[in-house]
């Protein structure tokens, strides 16, 4: 105890000079064995050039890092705490949406029998179940939401949930995308762009592009742009003349 009040006492103020001699020049030096944790986590070891006396200064640098890491530290537990007391009732909220989306759902309504299927898939408000998720996909696919249609025709795709069936899986996501469903008319570019299931087909790929493309999706657009080089004008031409007829024909 001795020691380390005589320690505490060798540390200089911020005045940048020697506590015993009031001389501004001064050299760095190590610390010892028996210099206290704190002072050697925080401080920096100094000789006076003078009088030679050892004295510490602190290490602006590790406090303001310090400081920083403690702050975020107590950020991240505030947080975490905050977070603890609000998902009970978030969950509450989920069950009760998944509970009213089945009630609708048990009447055949295609939105509700999407919902259900998204919600099981997610795991929100029930235990996760994708081969559930993919039997409500259908059934509101089956009721004509579009998007069941493309839900049901990606997990059909991918074998979530449900077998694996391209040539099914391309007739549920065409469909979507006959209606204007971006996001199908895009994965179809992709599928006849990388022979996903089916043969390649620059022509396929560069219509459904020009589709998703026509809706903002700008990946389309580059796709598209890609494909467009490996085709003739005239191809060009009637591609794009049957791609107004699709948007005609949805409306």
């Amino acid at each position: 105890m001795i020691k380390l009040k005589q320690k505490q006492s060798e540390v200089a103020s911020s005045s940048s000079k020697c506590p015993q001699c009031g001389y501004d020049e001064f050299r760095r030096t190590t610390f010892r064995s028996n210099d206290p944790f704190l002072i050697r986590t925080f401080y920096e070891a100094y000789r006076c050039k003078k009088c030679r006396h050892r004295f510490f200064l602190i290490n602006t640098i590790i406090v303001t890092w310090s400081s920083i890491i403690v702050g975020l530290s107590l950020f991240m537990l505030l947080a975490w705490t905050v977070q603890q007391f609000a998902v009970p009732e978030l969950e509450a909220r989920d069950i009760a949406f998944y509970e009213r989306a089945k009630e609708r759902a048990a009447g055949g309504d295609g939105a509700a029998e999407l919902q259900v299927g998204l919600l099981l898939s997610e795991g929100r408000g029930v235990i996760k179940n994708d081969k559930e998720a993919a039997q409500w996909f259908k059934k509101g696919a089956q009721h004509g939401n579009v998007e069941a249609e493309y839900q049901y025709g990606n997990s059909l795709f991918k074998g979530v949930g449900v077998l694996q069936n391209y040539k099914e899986a391309i007739y549920w996501i065409e469909k979507a995308a006959r209606i204007g469903h971006m996001k199908a008319q895009y994965d179809l570019g992709n599928i006849y762009r990388f022979k996903s299931g089916v043969e390649n087909d620059d022509k396929r790929a560069y219509l459904w592009f020009t589709l998703a493309a026509g809706q903002g999706l700008m990946e389309a657009a580059i796709a598209r742009d890609q494909v467009e080089g490996r085709l003739k004008p005239e191809e060009i031409a009637a591609l794009q003349e049957e791609a107004g007829r699709i948007i005609d024909e949805s409306r």
